[in-house]
C-alpha cells in the first residue's frame, strides 16, 4: 500500500490512521514482551559507591605512575 493511495480522494485517511496505530501498538507489545522474556525489569541497579580509602589508594597509585613517567621523560631529554 502506497502513501499516495492512502490519502487520495477516494481513500479514507481515517482507515489508514487506524492501520498505522494498530501496527505501532503491535510493535510496542512485541518489544515489551521480548523484554519480559529476557527477565529484565525497568528497575535500575543500585549505584556502586567506592569508599574514600579506596579512592585515595587509586589516586596515590596514579600519582606514582605519573611520577615514574615524568622521571623517565626527564631522563630521556
Amino acid at each position: 500500500m502506497f502513501l499516495g493511495e492512502l490519502f487520495g480522494k477516494n481513500k479514507e485517511p481515517k482507515k489508514a490512521n487506524e492501520y498505522f496505530e494498530k501496527a505501532i501498538s503491535l510493535a510496542q507489545k512485541a518489544r515489551w514482551a521480548k523484554r519480559a522474556v529476557k527477565g529484565q525489569t525497568a528497575a535500575t541497579k543500585p549505584k556502586r559507591t567506592m569508599p574514600s580509602a579506596a579512592r585515595q589508594k587509586i589516586a596515590a597509585a596514579q600519582k606514582a605512575r605519573w611520577a615514574a613517567w615524568k622521571a623517565k621523560q626527564k631522563k630521556a631529554a
